[in-house]
């Protein structure tokens, strides 16, 4: 069972979603009809995004592969479903799904970090949704166990490659995106 921001009594649209930001200051998603909120990251979530990032453009944008975006920026992938992933890669295939207003569409790789506040989120749910709705390549990054899990191949709604990194996370559908988890997980301060 999914754990919901609070109980509806029909399935929330985008629609929805966008007139109750207007009233709140939360970071809100609807996936699959249903509201979540999205606590303020930390700081450690903050420089691992960064750090990430960083290596996802020096991959995909220095090369003109495509173009990557980062937190709260939308991306619609059905009228239930928006979603603010932590980190996104659109290769020039899909520069169509970019809109004004932020995605419309799935892009070529999503990342998210977990948090307690997020892991049911992150590794349940949106594993499910983003294979529903083709993502080809999802990451998982996990800051408490120190490793990434990437999810490709998605088939009939689900992912059909599976696999866990803790020293080097290698995409499996963008040539020459290779990330060194040392480097990710570094300590903040140099510690």
């Amino acid at each position: 069972m999914r754990a919901a921001l609070w109980p509806v009594t029909h399935p929330l649209t985008c629609d929805d979603l966008w007139r109750i930001r207007e009233a709140s200051a939360e970071r809100l998603e609807v996936i699959d009809g249903e509201l979540f909120s999205t606590p303020s990251s930390t700081p450690m979530h903050q420089a691992i995004s960064g750090r990430l990032s960083f290596e996802f453009d020096r991959a995909v944008g220095e090369s003109h592969l495509g173009k990557v975006f980062f937190a709260m920026l939308d991306v619609r992938l059905a009228i239930d479903t928006v979603v603010l992933p932590d980190i996104m890669i659109i290769l020039k295939d899909r520069f169509d799904t970019i809109a004004n207003w932020g995605i419309e569409g799935s892009p070529s790789l999503l990342a998210e970090i977990t948090s307690t506040h997020t892991e049911y989120r992150d590794r349940a749910l949106k594993p499910e949704i983003y294979a529903l709705y083709d993502v080809p390549e999802y990451w998982i990054v996990e800051p408490d166990h120190r490793h990434f899990r990437i999810f490709s191949d998605p088939r009939d709604g689900r992912y059909r490659a599976e696999c866990t990194v803790s020293d080097a996370a290698m995409s499996a559908t963008i040539p020459g995106l290779k990330v060194d988890l040392a480097t990710i997980f570094a300590p903040m301060f140099g510690d």
